[in-house]
């Protein structure tokens, strides 16, 4: 729900906007160190402008989540593209997309058993975004979008049940980068 909400107030952002009005931000960078967080996860990331339209560049995410006797953590290196579609607007609409590769640990602690999970992801995400330039080589952005992936999990429990697992499949999600900042040179 919480992405359908965001998904809104970026396409409500993106409508309003009058393109011939909106402020001009010229001479912003070609660089950027990317700074995000959101639920259990921190990014940071860098991206290089090719031209006034593209820019590659890559994320590195690290999640994180503890409770009680469990922990997880995962590190995710993604890198991508992204087209913008009003490249010299203070509010820029953009396109995204990036191949995405993810590995993560789990232990779980229960009161007879303890199991440790590893999983292995491959996919692809795109999406829309919105890029706003309240400075010229500050920026505040986020996107959300759909995700293509392919995970192989191994679990092994110890203790009271004793046993290994394997599953792997494809899956199709959707994704949200949180709030990002981007800070140009």
């Amino acid at each position: 729900m919480k992405r359908l909400v965001w998904l809104a107030v970026v396409l409500a952002v993106v409508l309003t906007v009058n393109a011939a009005d909106a402020q001009e931000v010229k001479e912003r960078g070609n660089n950027a160190v990317t700074m995000g967080a959101a639920t259990n996860s921190a990014t940071i990331g860098y991206w290089h402008k090719l031209n006034d339209d593209v820019s590659l560049g890559g994320d590195f995410t690290l999640y994180l989540r503890h409770h009680n006797d469990y922990v997880s953590q995962t590190y995710q290196f993604s890198p991508g593209i992204r087209y913008y579609l009003l490249p010299e607007k203070a509010v820029s609409p953009y396109c995204y997309g990036a191949i995405i590769g993810r590995y993560g640990t789990t232990l779980d602690r229960g009161s007879d058993t303890k199991t440790r999970s590893e999983s292995y992801t491959a996919g692809l995400q795109g999406g829309i975004g919105l890029e706003w330039f309240p400075t010229q080589r500050v920026s505040v952005a986020g996107h959300v979008g759909a995700i293509a992936q392919y995970e192989k999990n191994h679990s092994t429990t110890s203790g009271s049940f004793t046993g290994s697992s394997h599953d792997e499949g494809y899956t199709i999600g959707t994704i949200s980068s949180g709030i990002l900042v981007n800070l140009y040179f």
